[in-house]
């Protein structure tokens, strides 16, 4: 039965998680929880939430990174309760996505102007 608003947890596991496994994307490229402050992007270290102390008012996550084979990030997804203003995840999107940038020099940076059209089945 489809759900009219689900929460960023079922857009999680209901849209993206199956979205990231249709596609075959290896489970070890994948990072959730990834802290840009603390992690070492050129040295490929990621600070997840689960393996460190939070700092309020400090610490801030990236909900995916996608890797590459060399385990650098390709890609940053920040989920968002489907009804949550799309701007607002643009905005924190591009901002984890320059912070990324500036510790990692990734480039060619890229955020959709449309959310993608995806439903529940």
């Amino acid at each position: 039965m489809p759900r009219e608003d689900p929460s960023e947890a079922q857009t999680r596991e209901e849209l993206i998680d199956k979205q990231l496994r249709n596609s075959k994307w290896l489970e070890k490229y994948i990072k959730r929880e990834v802290n840009p402050i603390k992690t070492e992007f050129k040295k490929r270290v990621y600070s997840v939430l689960r393996e460190c102390e939070i700092e309020k008012g400090v610490d801030e996550f990236i909900d995916y990174a996608l890797l590459s084979d060399d385990y650098s990030p390709l890609a940053i997804i920040e989920a968002k309760r489907y009804s949550a203003d799309k701007e607002k995840g643009r905005i924190q999107a591009r901002t984890y996505s320059k912070d990324v940038e500036k510790k990692s020099r990734l480039q060619n940076t890229h955020i959709p102007d449309e959310r993608p059209q995806l439903g529940f089945h």
